[in-house]
Parts: structure tokens; sequence; C-alpha cells
């Protein structure tokens, strides 16, 4: 419900966008992730009302307020849902051109994406890292290849598998 409307508005805004849109829900995320709010309701899935960051979305001029607009706002619980609600003096900078946030609780921003970013980047070169193919021969002996290098005279039946260890007769 509110979802679709903060990504329609985000998308229909120009200083806005969806990239930013989603970067928000992202933040969003991690403060739900960090303030343990999922953990204490107990639940498989959790609402999160977000009528009042969809109603700012819709009125925003600088990208720079909708960027901070989960550092000023507070998640609270009202019974098995949760509500972001945004502070009333950055719900007024809503129509500001050029607003600019505190320089530390800028700063704080930005190492926190700059963390997902790395957190990211780490995640990507995990999925890349695969097994070095080695060389095996027939079944019988094993090394590891931190005990033994690959030879450069390996027989020609020898065959090549998706495994860390070097096996030969």
């Amino acid at each position: 419900t509110f979802l679709s409307k903060y990504l329609l508005g985000a998308r229909a805004n120009r200083n806005v966008g969806l990239a930013r849109a989603l970067i928000v829900l992202l933040d969003i995320l991690d403060k739900l992730e960090k303030d343990g709010l999922g953990d204490r309701i107990g639940l498989p899935t959790i609402d999160v009302n977000l009528k009042e960051l969809s109603d700012f979305v819709d009125q925003v001029v600088s990208p720079a307020a909708l960027m901070a607009v989960v550092e000023h706002s507070t998640i609270s619980q009202r019974g098995a849902e949760l509500v972001l609600l945004i502070s009333t003096k950055h719900k007024q900078t809503a129509g500001q051109d050029g607003w600019t946030d505190d320089p530390m609780q800028e700063l704080k921003v930005i190492l926190k994406r700059m963390r997902r970013r790395v957190d990211s980047i780490g995640s990507a070169v995990e999925q890349w890292i695969s097994p070095v193919p080695c060389y095996c021969a027939d079944p019988g002996l094993t090394w590891n290849f931190s005990d033994r290098g690959l030879d450069n005279d390996l027989p020609p039946e020898a065959e090549f598998k998706d495994e860390f260890i070097l096996v030969r007769a």
C-alpha cells in the first residue's frame, strides 16, 4: 500500500528517483536490524507503515533531505505493526531546496552506506572465488597444494578436476 505509493512518488519526483528511494529502503532495513525491532516482534514477516515517508517523498525538493530521512526518523511499534515516524523538524525540510544536514550526521550516513558497499563487494568477491582446478591422475596418494606445488611434468593421461587436492598414483 504505502510502499507502492512511496516508490511511485519517488519515480515521479525528479529530485528523488527510484535509485535514491531504494537506498532509503535499505537504510530502513538497517535501522530495523540495528534497533532489533524485528526480533522483538517475533513474527516471520513485519509490516512497516511508510505513510509519512510516502507523503514526504511527494513533497521533497532536496535529494539530501530524502537521503537523511531515516536518520531523522524513529520506528515505533503499534501492535504487530511498526510505523516510521519522521521528526516534525525534518518534515519541514521537504520544501527547502539546497537543504544540507548537520556535517556530523551526514558523515554518519556516508560511513553507513560505505560499510554497506564494502559488505556488498565482499559478498560478490566470495561468490567469484571458485576452487582452483587441480591435477588428478590415479586415485592413491594425495597432496595438498600448500605442501607441494603443481608439477610441470604431469603425464598426459592426467585430467583436471575442480578440487583442491592433487591425486596421483
